[in-house]
């Protein structure tokens, strides 16, 4: 069953439902509340990640910079919705369960394109200049370009949802492009606070003094080398993700689901929690999921309540 905390009200109100399994219409705009999803009673429901793995097609698109970007599509049949799907950091298109909620979203009647961006690792798509990690304002461009690529091509996009970072970036995305981002938005595992403390985790205590004092620091990873700059991990610390919540409260166009795996150790789940009492949205945590969703039982409750929210 699943447990809904209703924090438009008292904050502490509990009430108990059964667990969504079919395409049902998900709420729109409805009180923040946290849905605590268990993996134990996951069948084979349709639209889940155990759907057959449909044919891929590749699509190529332009950014506002220039580079070419692909994707692969997934197509749900003739004159379907289509959703786009946005990878995170050091990842790319095939990241996250991409594929699998692809399949189970085609299986539903819905398409999909999942694209990789300029600052994918091992991805298909075109990148000029250095690798960089806090360009969140290129890839909200990248994003709506898939989505004007997509409308261009006579196509009915119905949704966008981003994994990690890029549900960072989707949140940013809704705020600032009320007016034509798709109205179904789902922040996936999503980083809500980009603080000095996840960077400080990642790269040291006193990154950003150092930084600032010595210059760009050369970093080398299993997939190549790159320097980080104090510029780069500024625009990641200033991002004002507070007031991107509230713009996307203030929208009733624009409904956001944030799903978050209880297990995650990369990006703790309360954070989609947070994101969601501040925009007025759901936030859906997943018992036993990781990051990436890496058990099949949590994947197919991730890819199950991904339908769920997108068929509605």
């Amino acid at each position: 069953k699943l447990t809904s905390i209703d924090f438009s009200a008292t904050c502490n109100a509990r009430v108990t439902r059964p667990a969504c399994m079919n395409l049902i219409s998900a709420p729109r705009k409805s009180p923040c509340r946290t849905v605590t999803r268990s993996t134990s009673r996951i069948r084979g429901a349709r639209g889940t990640c155990a759907a057959m793995v449909p044919v891929e097609t590749v699509r190529s698109f332009k950014s506002v910079r220039g580079e070419e970007l692909k994707g692969s599509f997934v197509s749900g049949g003739d004159a379907t919705p289509v959703v786009v799907l946005a990878h995170g950091y050091t990842s790319n298109r095939n990241s996250c369960k991409f594929a699998q909620i692809a399949a189970a979203l085609a299986a539903a009647g819905i398409s999909s394109l999942r694209f990789d961006h300029p600052m994918a690792i091992g991805g298909l798509s075109e990148r000029h200049g250095p690798f960089r990690m806090g360009n969140h304002n290129d890839e909200v461009d990248d994003i709506h370009a898939a989505v004007t690529f997509l409308r261009d091509n006579g196509d009915t996009v119905v949704g966008v949802l981003g994994h990690s970072k890029g549900g960072c970036n989707v949140v940013k995305y809704a705020a600032e492009h009320g007016d034509v981002c798709p109205p179904l938005v789902i922040n996936l595992a999503g980083r809500f606070i980009p603080g000095r403390a996840s960077l400080e985790r990642r790269f040291g205590e006193g990154i950003l003094e150092r930084l600032q004092r010595d210059g760009p620091i050369e970093r080398k990873e299993p997939w190549g080398t790159w320097a980080i700059t104090y510029d780069d991990v500024r625009e990641r610390i200033d991002l004002p993700m507070d007031s991107y919540a509230g713009a996307i409260a203030a929208n009733q166009r624009v409904t956001l689901l944030c799903i978050h795996g209880r297990e995650d150790a990369v990006i703790h789940y309360s954070e989609s929690e947070r994101c969601a009492r501040l925009s007025g949205s759901r936030a859906v945590i997943i018992e036993g999921g990781d990051h990436n969703f890496t058990s099949p039982a949590a994947a197919s409750a991730m890819c199950a309540e991904v339908v769920c929210f997108f068929a509605g």
